[in-house]
């Protein structure tokens, strides 16, 4: 017996597969769950630090908001743009004064982490003392000490304009030119102001803040190498992050989707990058800035490598401890099975049933040893049975050959008979001696074969001569197909219906009787039919007793019809049979379904 096929593999590899299944399975979800909590935990330690970003973003706003409100109040500015005068000296007091304003705003804490801040006041080109002011263009220059401008080279700026439209909300933006500022702006009202046309709008005040404000609290705050964080403006445009190549990009080219921007849960929620999955969250700061984190996820789990090297030696470990394990007890498990089966194997080798194997184990197994001592002792007195029971067959066949005698003493006296007969000339009973001895012949001759088609007509030709003897007043048509004349039929299945056809049709007329025998093929199937003109019969009333349902027949006891019928059952299955049909003149078919089969193998 090959190793495959032996119980002793078949149950360790199941076993063994089942112990791998498990602790694969167990170990795999133990790592999985680790890993959930270590990239929760990850992402909870980096909520906490950015919300403290966030904290610290939203005090520089304030504080730069609440600083900006000097100005709206502040009289000495209002009296000086006020002031409609071209007299020199008192305009190069009136500079020196807003000079000192700018300074003295420049004192202001604005937060106690901001070591050091710029400002440009771009006054409104309208009041008479900006005329006399320089224009300034913003660039980092400009902020290398506190400037008064008029507005004039910035009024056409995308920044100065949306400053205008934020209508005295901070705007935030950057420089393509500059890298090392951030830029916050904020249009400035002031009550006290009376020129015409410009309301109570002074001008436009912008703060320049050096990135390493940001990038020194930003920095801090990045839990892995790969954390990328994004300070985006309400224009949606990254105004400060440590990957320098976002700076003045928009956020939307990072696929972070519209929605997710303008949710304010801070949930987190997983993108997919060159990098392979990131974990973003979005946190929402004052007018409508946004705070973006954004941690490759391959950072987290790559702290899990020490981890996760453990579990997969810790699990071949325990496959290999629990397969040597399981070999060691599946073969002490089959090894009386494996006996038992060499014994048997030997047995139908050596065709030696007289043998007892002693059981070595009280539990199944032992039952099974029990078992099969018991059986071979059956066995043993079984074949002594059908030993006994085949002498007993081979005397019964002798009597059944010795039986056959009567039928040929039969012939052959009917044989001596037609000698007799011939010497007297009777061509009658010639002829019906002569037919009768090749019926019994037809029916002598292996009475248990098929023979072909045309045998089985001649013997109904044959039939048809005796009875034509006895009534003369009838006549036999056949229409054979000439194909099917070689197909092999079970014998004695077309004379029955004959006979039939004579008793209970031809025998009740007086003259011009007519009995009709037709063989076609319809493809796979011949359908052999015996039709007489005599008065004819229920068709329906004969298929109900073929099929059972109908016990008894009134006119005949149904011997013949019923032999024939299960006779092709048996021999061709359910599908075929006798059965019967009436034409619409009241004639009876009776007909033969058999399947084609031509006889490759001659009679």
């Amino acid at each position: 017996m090959s190793l495959i096929k032996s119980i002793n593999f078949k149950i360790s590899l199941f076993f063994i597969l089942v112990i791998t299944i498990m602790i694969v399975a167990s170990n795999g979800t133990i790592y999985m769950m680790f890993s959930k909590i270590m990239v929760n935990r990850m992402i909870e330690d980096q909520a906490n630090i950015m919300l403290q970003n966030k904290k610290n973003i939203e005090n520089l706003t304030n504080g730069i908001n609440q600083a900006t409100a000097y100005f709206f109040s502040n009289k000495a500015i209002a009296d000086i743009l006020n002031r409609d005068s071209d007299d020199a000296l008192q305009v190069l007091i009136d500079q020196s004064v807003l000079q000192d304003q700018l300074d003295n705003f420049s004192t202001v804490p604005i937060l106690s982490s901001l070591d050091s801040y710029h400002t440009t006041l771009f006054l409104f080109d309208g009041y008479q003392i900006s005329k006399e002011l320089n224009s300034l263009a913003i660039n980092e220059r400009t902020f290398d000490k506190n400037r008064v401008s008029n507005s004039v080279s910035v009024s056409n700026e995308s920044w100065y304009r949306a400053t205008e439209e934020a209508d005295g909300a901070l705007y935030t933006f950057t420089l393509p030119q500059d890298n090392n500022h951030i830029y916050i702006a904020r249009l400035l009202r002031n009550k006290y102001i009376r020129v015409p046309n410009y309301i109570d709008n002074m001008g436009v005040i912008v703060v320049g803040i050096d990135r390493n404000y940001f990038s020194s609290h930003i920095e801090a705050s990045r839990l892995t190498e790969s954390t990328q964080i994004y300070l985006v403006n309400d224009s949606q445009q990254v105004i400060y992050s440590n990957n320098t190549e976002a700076v003045g990009q928009q956020i939307s080219s990072y696929n972070i989707p519209q929605a997710k921007l303008e949710r304010s849960n801070e949930e987190s929620f997983t993108l997919r990058d060159t990098r392979g999955d990131v974990i973003t969250t979005v946190y929402t700061l004052q007018w409508g800035w946004k705070l973006v984190t954004m941690i490759p996820k391959n950072d987290i789990t790559a702290s899990l490598a020490v981890i996760r090297n453990i579990i997969i030696i810790t699990t071949l470990l325990c496959i290999i401890t629990g397969g040597g394990l399981t070999i060691l007890i599946s073969k002490r498990i089959s090894q009386p099975i494996t006996r038992l089966a060499m014994t048997m194997r030997h047995i139908r080798s050596t065709s030696n049933i007289d043998v007892s194997i002693k059981s070595p184990q009280q539990d199944e197994i032992g039952y099974l040893y029990n078992s099969f001592n018991s059986m071979m002792k059956r066995i043993h007195h079984l074949m002594d049975d059908v030993y006994e029971s085949t002498n007993k067959q081979k005397d019964e066949e002798l009597k059944r050959l010795q039986a056959q005698i009567n039928p040929h003493f039969i012939y052959n006296t009917l044989d001596a008979i037609n000698w007799m007969v011939l010497s007297k000339n009777d061509e009658k009973v010639i002829t019906m001696v002569s037919s009768l001895a090749d019926i019994l012949r037809y029916s002598i001759k292996h009475p248990d074969d098929k023979v072909q088609l045309s045998e089985e007509i001649a013997h109904v030709k044959t039939y048809a001569q005796i009875q034509l003897i006895r009534y003369s007043h009838f006549a036999v048509t056949y229409e054979i197909d000439p194909s099917i004349l070689d197909m092999q039929v079970p014998k004695f299945i077309i004379q029955p219906l004959v006979e039939n056809a004579i008793m209970h049709g031809i025998s009740k007329l007086k003259k011009d009787g007519k009995i009709e025998i037709i063989g076609r093929r319809f493809e796979e199937t011949i359908q052999m039919m015996v039709v007489d003109n005599g008065p004819g019969a229920d068709a329906e009333l004969l298929n109900n007793y073929l099929r059972g349902s109908v016990q008894v027949l009134r006119d005949s006891d149904g011997f013949g019809i019923q032999n024939v019928n299960e006779r092709v059952k048996i021999n061709y299955g359910n599908r075929y049979g006798l059965s019967y049909r009436n034409n619409e003149d009241g004639q009876l078919f009776a007909i033969i379904i058999l399947p084609y089969e031509s006889n490759s193998n001659g009679s």
